[in-house]
């Protein structure tokens, strides 16, 4: 028999405790036994206890970090935080910035997160939302392999739901992002403490809260009669159906899931959650999703931002540029070359396309790399291109010593793939011959 609510999340006194088995569905409870301690209570100093919590996701734990920081900062309420024996629970709580947004004093902040996991982001402004969006772009771009457009699908989607926050929440403490990549999708949450959307919807609002979420979420909803058609949450919407996502929105009382095997669902929880909490999934199985997805008043939509465009194009002789120094903290690792082998992959299949000329690597301000690093991302570019390699790649403002490191990794990926190539020929003609 699976844990009741109150056995996973529970309170004595200004103690919250998170024990096992959280999932989603465990955020309103977590939110209201929250609010209990400190709106109820009146406690000033309340301690976070996860030291048997043994699971816990993303679509649980980033909703609660807004609620957090609107205590800490407008209430004055300290959190101290008491972190999982689990090792690997404990090493999550740090990599995610989970542990650093309850309590800051005592847990650093994680930079990145290797593996498909770009940890919670606070934004507050046009500046920090960007930098937010940029950054998960950016990890996303060295982890997956995707065509173009499935990219700026992505983008258009983070773009859109962080904007919402700045533009309607009117939240005090601005909006938290986290992304996940998945083997086929990323999901992604953002989470703010602000008026929900029901209340955003001005004098647009339709009826209860669960149809003021339908209304938002449909083709053309807005908040007023003055401003434009409101398609963000309409476009995530189509994103999410049509590439085997879903879509999950909690704000204020109100609730909605979707996804491609389930019908839209709305509802009214008795539980408040105060603010507003989306989870996007977005597959990538589709290479035609952007144009399919973003169709509104029957006209496609064509994003404004094209993400590789913005970020490696030059516009010179069509040429794709990789700044090495860029990813700096990666040049010392044979994990971190896998990102940027990944990188380049991504921007040669534009030259394979034949939509660029030649991918441009510049090692501008870069005096060092490692030869695992070299191996990882050149050696294998050689094997994997072939003749292709010194086609479609060109190499500049790089020093003497690093050309050698490139340059035997080359050499030994060459002689490896030739031995494995001659050994192959030879067990060949042997079994011919028996």
């Amino acid at each position: 028999m699976p844990p009741s609510r109150e056995e996973k999340i529970s309170r004595h006194g200004n103690l919250l405790r998170v024990r096992t088995k959280i999932r989603a569905s465990d955020m309103r409870y977590f939110a209201f036994v929250l609010y209990k301690t400190i709106e109820g209570s009146g406690y000033k100093d309340v301690t976070l206890d996860f030291t048997q919590c043994d699971f816990m996701v993303e679509s649980c734990m980033l909703p609660i970090m807004p609620l957090l920081a609107q205590y800490r900062e407008k209430q004055n309420v300290d959190f101290k935080f008491l972190s999982p024996e689990d090792d690997e629970i404990r090493r999550l709580f740090q990599n995610t910035n989970w542990a650093h947004f309850i309590e800051p004093q005592r847990n650093k902040q994680a930079e990145e997160f290797e593996g498909g996991h770009v940890p919670a982001i606070r934004f507050s402004d046009t500046k920090t939302q960007y930098d937010a969006v940029s950054r998960i772009m950016n990890l996303m771009f060295g982890w997956a392999n995707l065509e173009r457009k499935q990219f700026d699908a992505l983008l258009w989607a983070l773009q859109e739901i962080t904007d919402n926050v700045l533009q309607h929440a009117e939240s005090n403490v601005g909006g938290f992002v986290q992304a996940t990549k998945y083997e086929n999708s990323v999901e992604f949450v953002v989470a703010d403490a602000g008026i929900g959307i029901p209340n955003s919807l001005g004098r647009r609002k339709r009826g209860d809260q669960a149809q003021a979420l339908r209304y938002a979420v449909s083709e053309g909803g807005r908040r007023d009669e003055e401003q434009g058609a409101g398609n963000g949450l309409y476009g995530c919407r189509q994103l999410a159906k049509k590439s085997q996502g879903f879509l999950a929105i909690h704000s204020i009382h109100a609730w909605l899931n979707e996804s491609s095997d389930q019908d839209l669902k709305t509802g009214e929880s008795g539980i408040l959650y105060n603010g507003t909490a989306i989870v996007c999934r977005i597959g990538f199985g589709n290479p035609k999703l952007l144009e399919e997805a973003l169709v509104f008043e029957g006209k496609r939509h064509i994003p404004l931002v094209d993400y590789v465009e913005s970020e490696y194009e030059t516009g010179k002789d069509g040429e794709m540029i990789l700044k090495i120094k860029d990813h700096e903290p990666k040049l010392g690792s044979r994990i971190g070359g896998k990102d940027v082998h990944t990188i380049l992959r991504n921007l040669l299949r534009e030259v394979e396309k034949g939509t660029a000329q030649k991918v441009v690597v510049d090692f501008s301000d870069v005096s060092v790399i490692s030869s695992s690093f070299a191996d990882e991302v050149f050696g294998r570019l050689y094997v994997e291109l072939g003749p292709y390699y010194e086609r479609w790649l060109e190499f500049l403002h790089m020093d003497s010593t690093i050309a050698h490191l490139i340059e035997r990794a080359v050499l030994q990926r060459w002689g490896i793939d030739k031995e494995r190539n001659q050994r192959r020929d030879k067990n060949d003609k042997d079994a011919s011959s028996g």
